[in-house]
Formats: structure tokens, sequence, C-alpha cells
């Protein structure tokens, strides 16, 4: 059983598309740019759309199985390394394209086992980053979260769990807001399904 269908067998009752709206509302209320699609088709549309108005360049990927990979990178003028890149191409990408596991409705999050490292690299040093979930794999809970997460690492915690909750932010210099200095400046999350 694969990653993605490990997680679905795990899941509550209550996850899903009656989620959704909770999550989309308090994602949005963080500043994450949040998009709803039918298909994995229709996200790699929504992604290349994505892409070209930001007008990137380069991009790192993590391996794909929500999406087709080799259709995302056919965006004329964008260099997009699918798979596990060097740290340096990772380093000059402008964009970090990931996939999480789950995402959760009270705090707008994504969340993953991030234990491999290239997941946090990718979704976490470039100035954009652009993720994919699926809609039935949000949860009501953080308390969910992590239990799935549990279940699907054989009933004990990952090495390494991400949370994401829209753009990096700190007040911690003179107690004024920025957005994008320890992280992405901009963050999209694309729900398929």
């Amino acid at each position: 059983m694969g990653g993605f269908d490990k997680v679905k067998a795990c899941l509550p009752q209550n996850a899903g598309l009656q989620c959704y709206d909770l999550f989309y509302t308090k994602a949005t209320a963080v500043n994450a740019e949040v998009f709803r699609v039918a298909t994995a088709d229709e996200a790699v549309d929504t992604a290349q759309k994505i892409i070209k108005e930001l007008g990137v360049k380069k991009a790192a990927s993590v391996p794909l199985s929500l999406v087709n990979g080799e259709k995302l990178v056919k965006v004329d003028g964008v260099s997009i390394k699918l798979g596990q890149p060097p740290r340096k191409v990772i380093e000059e990408a402008e964009l970090g394209i990931t996939e999480f596991e789950l995402a959760v409705a009270e705090t707008g999050s994504l969340a993953q086992d991030a234990t491999d490292v290239y997941k946090r690299l990718i979704s976490s040093l470039p100035p954009y980053h652009l993720a994919f979930v699926k809609t039935e794999h949000i949860v009501a809970t953080f308390a969910d979260a992590l239990d799935v997460l549990y279940k699907v690492n054989g009933n004990q915690m990952p090495g390494y769990v991400a949370y994401i909750s829209g753009p990096s932010r700190t007040a911690d210099i003179e107690r004024v807001l920025a957005i994008g200095v320890h992280g992405p400046e901009r963050v999209f999350i694309i729900c398929i399904g």
C-alpha cells in the first residue's frame, strides 16, 4: 500500500470535503492562497498558471505522486527539477513544489512526515512554496493529524513532523510583522478532489 493509500486507511470519519470550508477560511486567514480542483490534471493546470504568474525560472520538487510531474514541468522557460535535486539546486530555486499527506482544518495548516530532509528544504528554502494535498485528507483537528501520522508510521511518531501554516512570518524585530523572513513569502495550496 502506497503512502497516500496508508493515510486514507487511517483517516477519521469526519475527514474530507466536510472540513474543506473551515480549512480554506483558516488557511487564507494566515495568507495562504488556496485553490480547490476536481482532478490531478486541473491541479497541474492551476500550478502552471501560478508558475507563469510568479515569473519563476527555477523550481525544485519532491517526487510527485498526486500529479503528473512530467506534465507539470512543461512550462515554457522554467527549469523544474523533479525528485531529490542537489541542495544547491534547491537553494537556487525560486519555487519549491511539495505534496502533503494531510491538511488540518482548525489551524489551516498542512501536515506531513518530513523525516526526509528534502521535503523540509524544498518547502522552506525557496521564496515561493506550492503544495498539493488531497481534499479527502483534510482532517478536523491537530489531534486527528497526529493520530493519522502515528498510525501510518506503524504506531509511532515519525522522526520529524512538519506543519506549515501560510507564509513564514515573524514580529521579533521591534514587533513589526514581516512576511517571508525565515521561509517562503507566498504559499499556494492546491486541494485535489
